[in-house]
């Protein structure tokens, strides 16, 4: 038995605020389902779906996942020119060093799911 892969399924408490949110970290849209408030966006080998939520609070959010990502200073740098904030949601770190030995930047999208990216320094 083979794993393929594993896309985390995140609240969007509004999924064109979403979309866009995601469009500027340079994810493309493989389907929109507003019949079902579902979502799913991609970006390399990275899925991501969302269901509608309109309920949702983002600062009471839990949701969020793990990318691996040999570019973290990359990925960090664009995620600086976008302009996102440090505090507050959404909001944003640049890439940094772990005490657990990663590389890691991470972001708070708009509905509060948190995003870690990271890799081992061998890595990269």
């Amino acid at each position: 038995m083979e794993f393929q892969s594993l896309c985390p399924i995140l609240p969007s408490r509004d999924l064109a605020e979403t979309r866009a949110f995601y469009d500027a970290v340079g994810f493309q849209t493989e389907g929109v389902f507003p019949d079902f408030g579902y979502m799913i966006l991609r970006r390399d080998g990275a899925e991501l779906h969302f269901c509608q939520s309109a309920d949702l609070t983002p600062a009471d959010n839990s949701h969020g996942g793990y990318l691996r990502c040999p570019e973290v200073e990359s990925l960090s740098n664009h995620l600086i020119s976008l302009d996102i904030p440090t505090e507050g949601i959404p909001r944003f770190r640049s890439a940094h060093d772990t005490p657990w030995g990663m590389r890691e930047t991470w972001w708070v999208d708009p509905s509060g799911n948190f995003i870690r990216a990271g890799a081992f320094p061998q890595d990269g």
